[in-house]
């Protein structure tokens, strides 16, 4: 994903200046403090300005993937959440997507429904500084990880790469991950659309801007406050397999094999922040079954999953 920066801003000045090893990679504990997240009012409504940043490398994201389903539980009356990253990631084997293809192979439309709902979803992380965060203006000036999905890594691409069409009406390319004159700020903002879903319609581009008064500020930021987003396909990201599978016989069943894993998962210190923070009960856009070969499993790409917007 090589992006030269035509304005003096270029990533060999970086590498020159980092130290052993480069870039922020402490390891997260379960809340996840190395993530920002766009806070909603009682309207469901939040505003932000963001730029976005590569990492040490010039990566402009990360690609993660993961599960995140409820099991309703008659006797509580309560809902089980599984929510955590497929280590089908890094190319190992998932439980999850296992269960996919285990429910597909019985061939009923409740079997279609039921891997829709264990679908695999696409998540991406990139480095941000906030600039403007009106709900927490403690975050303002600092540096995140950012999590966010397909729709919104595809606005933020296309704005590097406009039509014929677009150009021909006087569209400029911006270069949204340049922290220099060639890059701009992003207005954020999430809302509650038609039909109850959240969406980020209204996110855009600002004018072109400078973030840094100069590149030896750029290349600082970059080298010792940025993540290094090769760090997020370690193995410490990724829970085991047994953990992964203990988890979701607790979360389908109520149940787990392993007691000890099923303490943890009924442990709230022990949840991740999606899990002590779920999701509001809102609607959720059922999406037509995806038209691929058997094989392959369910994928979700929805940006208005709840897991973008919590």
């Amino acid at each position: 994903m090589d992006f030269n920066f035509d304005d003096g801003f270029g990533f060999d000045n970086v590498k020159d200046a980092l130290p052993d090893g480069g870039g922020k990679k402490e390891k997260k504990d379960y809340n996840d403090e190395r993530l920002w997240k766009l806070t909603r009012d009682e309207n469901d409504t939040g505003t932000a300005i963001i730029r976005l940043l590569p990492d040490l490398n010039n990566k402009w994201y990360e690609q993660v993937f993961s599960h995140s389903f409820k099991i309703f539980d008659e006797s509580t009356k309560k809902n089980r959440w599984f929510i955590d990253k497929s280590p089908q990631t890094i190319g190992k084997p998932c439980p999850v997507t296992e269960h996919i293809y285990e429910v597909r192979a019985e061939g009923t439309e409740e079997s279609k429904e039921l891997s829709r709902l264990f679908s695999r979803k696409i998540d991406f992380y990139t480095n941000i500084l906030v600039v403007k965060d009106p709900s927490n203006p403690e975050n303002n000036g600092k540096i995140f990880l950012w999590k966010f999905g397909p729709k919104l890594r595809d606005k933020f691409v296309s704005y590097m790469s406009p039509s014929e069409e677009d150009v021909e009406l006087g569209v400029e390319e911006v270069q949204v991950w340049n922290p220099m004159k060639k890059g701009a700020n992003i207005f954020l903002k999430i809302k509650r659309g038609d039909g109850g879903f959240l969406n980020y319609d209204d996110t855009k581009a600002q004018a072109f801007s400078e973030i840094f008064p100069s590149k030896e500020e750029a290349i600082e930021t970059i080298t010792k406050k940025c993540y290094d987003l090769s760090t997020l396909h370690n193995d410490d990201e990724f829970k085991s397999y047994d953990d992964l599978k203990s988890k979701l016989q607790y979360v389908l069943t109520g149940k787990s094999e392993n007691s000890r894993t099923t303490k943890k998962v009924e442990d709230e210190g022990s949840l991740s922040f999606e899990e002590k923070n779920p999701p509001k009960e809102t609607p959720k856009k059922v999406e037509e079954a995806p038209k691929q070969q058997d094989s392959t499993p369910t994928e979700s790409s929805d940006d208005d999953d709840w897991l973008d917007d919590v």
